[in-house]
């Protein structure tokens, strides 16, 4: 990982299948979900989000805060289970990031939380 873009896929606990990509160079994160259940909130961890984060493609993204996580992510939405979606968020061209790994948190509508989930290929603030 570091300054250079990477993209990887992984699989949460629960069986969500994840595929993130992350350019330093742009400051462009995509996060593609197929959900395990039907997806109420995810909440990807950038603590600089708040300050860097400016704009977003995808139902209902935006900044959020949920569980372990403060960044960018989306609520409330419903993603069908085993549909797939793909969100893109821009951060600020004056911010610097290097790609890494993140901890997200993903709320599914019947009840089970995953919270702390790793997911690489993420972008991280470089203070």
């Amino acid at each position: 990982m570091g300054i250079r873009p990477c993209t990887a896929t992984t699989t949460t606990p629960l069986g969500t299948v994840v595929t993130t990509s992350f350019s330093p160079v742009t400051n462009v994160f995509s996060i593609t979900i197929t959900p395990i259940f039907d997806l109420d909130v995810f909440c990807v961890n950038v603590p600089c989000a708040v300050t860097t984060f400016t704009s977003c493609t995808g139902n209902a993204c935006g900044l959020c805060r949920a569980g372990q996580a403060v960044g960018v992510g989306a609520a409330p939405l419903f993603q069908p289970a085993g549909q797939t979606q793909t969100y893109t968020f821009t951060f600020s061209s004056a911010a610097t990031f290097t790609a890494g790994t993140a901890v997200t948190d993903f709320t599914y509508n019947n009840g089970q939380f995953e919270p702390g989930v790793e997911i690489p290929c993420a972008p991280v603030c470089v203070m």
